[in-house]
This record gives structure tokens, C-alpha cells and sequence, in this order.
């Protein structure tokens, strides 16, 4: 059965108001693809944030098989088989890594859960509790039978499998803001990072569900606003980063490469990176322009440009070092 893990909210959501009273760990927020693990009918089983890839076939750019061949996690799903790990598969996105960071398993939170789902062992008591909806969620973890592992009980399993994850930075005593800022931006996997995650194992909000908090960097937003495109409308660049984020892609730019190779002296290099992204806005330009403005009426070309040509500049630097970005892959439409 497939869980998907909560969304984590930014400081400051109604969801995590009051998370910083305490004690709290402020971990690296890693830039990869969510995934969970579990063993189900003596099969361990992979997902992504939102469905069962054991299930649909899909190797999850090698997360299955990585997970399979790594004596930790299943030699602990063995020993533990109600458990379920939740990570980051690191794969290139956003943020640039060290290349030895990548296509690895990063655990951040474990969750235990009965032996079987469903009601087979609670008792009529508790079967009249789960069927209110203003239970709240400790008490609808307890009903189920589900608990989620401390921090440190979560450290010292990684640990103990050698399994890989999130470096946690600091742990703090009720922190401020501008602690946390301080750290946000940090990385332990390469030169900089998208943010930080924040974790009060003792926090349950005025909902009464369990928690967490997110901070991440204004590059990184800037840089995921451009790849994936901004989801504020009242932005004053929305407009132009939603055509980047639909028609800059990495076809676009295997495309213009295509053609400037025959035409230049040698192979191409980042010396070319001006030719490159100058032929790749014209493309863009000429090829999607006007069925974009007939939907949207006003565009600043000066941002547009600048945000076409800052994408077009980063397909290109991963394609000249080989790498394929899966962020770059979901917003391709070329």
C-alpha cells in the first residue's frame, strides 16, 4: 500500500505555527526526487511522492534498483518489515550537486506502521474513535497504529546501515528566524543548497497534526521559478517564466546544437554559450511567440529575454557535461 508523505510547509504557514518553541533540528533540504520504501507481502517495494513504481514498472531512474542492491535498507526492511522509509532519490534537478551526491537513497524520516492496514486488530472502542472527524491526527496515528521515529532514532538506523542522509546542521533550542537564515543555503553535497527542513519532534499543530517547516534560498526559488515555472500570478515576471518553463527546454537546446555544430570549427564548448542561447530566444521566439501571446496579452520582453537566455545558458552547461537534468525532462514540450 502506497503512503504519500506530508507536504512540507514554509516557516511561517498556519500549518507550522509555533514549531520553533522547543527543540529543534535544522537539516539540509536535498533537491531530489521524494520516494519512500517498504516491504509488502515479503517484496520491497518503492514510490514516488504519489504512486507505487514497484507497481507500474518504472525503474525511477534507477531507484529500484539501487534500493534492491543496497544491503542496509533491506537487510532493516527485513528486520523490520511495519517500517517505511521516506527520502530524497538524488537526481539532477535545480540545484547542482557534486557528482559523487548523486543516484543515492538520502533518509529523512521513518514511519511505523501495524502489520496489516485496516481494523483487523483495534478494538470496537477505538473503531467508534477513527469513524470521528475531529479526531485528531496523533490520535488517528494511534488508532491506525502508526508512529513516526524520533530524529535520533532515525540518525542512529542511517547510521547503522550506512545509509545516506540529510547532513543536519544544527539543534537548536527554540532558534529565531535569523539563525535558521543563517544556515539556509548551506550544503553538504555540494556549493550551495536549496534550504533547510525544520524538525520538532515534540510540535503538533493547532490541527493536531505532526509537522514540519521548510526555508529555502531566494536563488533557489528564482532558479525553480525559471525551471518549472512560478506558480505566483501576481508575480511580475509570471507571465514570461511560464514560456521559459514551457518552451525553453532541453530539445529546444539539443536542436540549436545541432545546427551551430557543422557550422563552427570545433567541437562545441562553453565558449559558444552566446551563440547558443541567442539562436535558442530566437527559436523560442519565431516558433512560440504568437500562440502564446494570443493567451497572454502582455509580455516584457526585456524579462522574458533575461530569463529565456539565464535557462537556456544552464540546459546547456548540464548538456556539455553530460547531464540530463529530470527537471528539465518534465518541462520539455519540444
Amino acid at each position: 500500500m502506497h503512503i504519500t508523505y506530508p507536504k512540507i510547509k514554509r516557516l511561517g504557514d498556519e500549518d507550522n505555527v509555533g514549531i520553533l518553541n522547543g527543540t529543534v533540528f535544522i537539516e539540509e533540504k536535498v533537491d531530489g526526487a521524494n520516494a519512500s520504501v517498504w516491504m509488502q507481502d515479503g517484496e520491497i517495494r518503492c514510490g514516488s511522492r504519489t504512486r507505487d513504481l514497484t507497481a507500474s514498472g518504472s525503474e525511477f531512474r534507477g531507484l529500484i534498483d539501487y534500493v534492491k542492491n543496497h544491503e542496509g535498507i533491506t537487510a532493516y526492511l527485513q528486520e523490520h518489515p511495519n517500517h517505511r522509509l521516506f527520502g530524497e532519490w538524488l537526481v539532477r534537478h535545480t540545484i547542482s550537486y557534486n557528482e559523487t551526491s548523486y543516484q543515492k537513497f538520502y533518509l529523512f524520516d521513518i514511519l511505523q506502521t501495524p502489520q496489516t492496514f485496516g481494523l483487523e486488530k483495534i478494538t470496537p472502542e477505538q473503531k467508534e474513535m477513527k469513524a470521528k472527524e475531529s479526531m485528531d491526527h496523533r490520535m488517528r496515528d494511534m488508532v491506525r497504529g502508526w508512529r513516526w521515529l524520533s530524529k535520533q532514532e532515525v540518525a542512529e538506523i542511517a547510521t547503522t546501515k550506512n545509509i545516506a542522509r540529510p547532513k543536519v546542521f544544527a539543534e537548536l533550542e527554540s532558534p529565531t528566524l535569523e539563525q535558521i537564515q543563517e544556515l539556509a543555503g548551506k550544503s553538504d553535497l555540494g556549493k550551495e543548497g536549496e534550504g533547510v527542513v525544520i524538525r520538532n519532534d515534540a510540535f503538533i499543530n493547532v490541527w493536531g497534526d505532526r509537522a514540519l517547516a521548510k526555508v529555502v534560498t531566494q536563488n533557489f526559488k528564482e532558479n525553480n521559478a525559471i525551471t518549472f515555472g512560478g506558480n505566483d500570478k501576481y508575480s511580475d515576471t509570471y507571465v514570461e517564466m511560464k514560456m521559459v518553463s514551457e518552451f525553453m527546454t532541453m530539445a529546444r537546446i539539443k536542436k540549436i546544437m545541432l545546427k551551430l555544430q557543422p557550422i563552427v570549427d570545433s567541437t562545441l564548448s562553453i565558449k559558444d554559450t552566446g551563440r547558443v542561447i541567442a539562436m535558442a530566444y530566437h527559436d523560442m521566439f519565431e516558433e512560440e511567440l504568437w500562440g502564446f501571446v494570443k493567451k497572454n496579452r502582455k509580455i516584457n520582453f526585456m524579462s522574458l529575454q533575461k530569463l529565456a537566455n539565464k535557462k537556456s545558458a544552464r540546459i546547456y552547461s548540464d548538456l556539455l557535461n553530460g547531464h540530463e537534468s529530470v527537471a528539465y525532462e518534465k518541462s520539455n514540450s519540444n
